[in-house]
């Protein structure tokens, strides 16, 4: 899930060779669920957007009682994907995918920081 959620995020028009790799992958594993395999098939086939015969593989993880909350979520924004993630698709896609570990105190104050941190060192 996380990982078609970046490909998402990223992807203009079409996976890369290497995303159509990693989904080609998804799509063939039995480590994930059916859900997740028809989406990765689907995200591979894109060129702008869903194909017309990707649809109802789409749709099959709407309707499904089985699906998490996640899929369906993930399976609505790949129906609305149209060439690029606008920023509300991403928004969506973002709480998806885990925080981002927060930046140390360090790098946080930048130069002002490190001028501090030397110092420090000095005396």
């Amino acid at each position: 899930m996380q990982q078609m959620a970046e490909i998402l995020a990223t992807m203009k028009d079409h996976p890369t060779k290497e995303q159509k790799k990693a989904l080609e992958a998804l799509a063939n594993s039995s480590a994930v669920t059916d859900h997740v395999r028809n989406m990765a098939g689907v995200i591979k086939n894109m060129k702008g957007r869903v194909q017309t015969s990707d649809k109802p593989r789409l749709y099959s993880v709407f309707r499904a009682v089985s699906a998490a909350e996640a899929e369906r979520e993930l399976a609505k924004i790949i129906n609305k994907f149209n060439g690029k993630a606008d920023s509300t698709l991403l928004s969506r896609l973002n709480k998806l995918l885990p925080p981002k570990p927060k930046a140390d105190e360090k790098t946080e104050g930048g130069e002002a920081g490190a001028k501090e941190e030397q110092k420090q060192q000095k005396k």
